[in-house]
């Protein structure tokens, strides 16, 4: 390419096509991890806290809220 000529018409519009791809995944990762939260939530508060199975949902809920916690990071750094 030479000085003063216009950008390859094919390139232009990339950079916002992967943005949203990239906005389309974060979404459905971060509706998938609402409803793992979603039922750890439900299934701990049926449980009492000395039942073997708390601690195991309490990890989970605890995974996926760190995981949501971590795309939030990687959203706000981006931008």
């Amino acid at each position: 390419r030479r000085m003063g000529e216009p950008e390859d018409p094919s390139c232009v519009g990339r950079p916002q096509a992967r943005m949203a791809e990239e906005s389309i995944f974060e979404h459905t990762l971060k509706n998938q991890l609402a409803i793992i939260l979603g039922y750890a939530e439900l299934l701990v508060a049926e449980l009492s806290a000395d039942d073997p199975r708390w601690e195991d949902l309490h990890e989970i809920h605890k995974a996926a809220a760190a995981a949501l916690a971590l795309i939030n990071r990687h959203r706000d750094a981006s931008v």
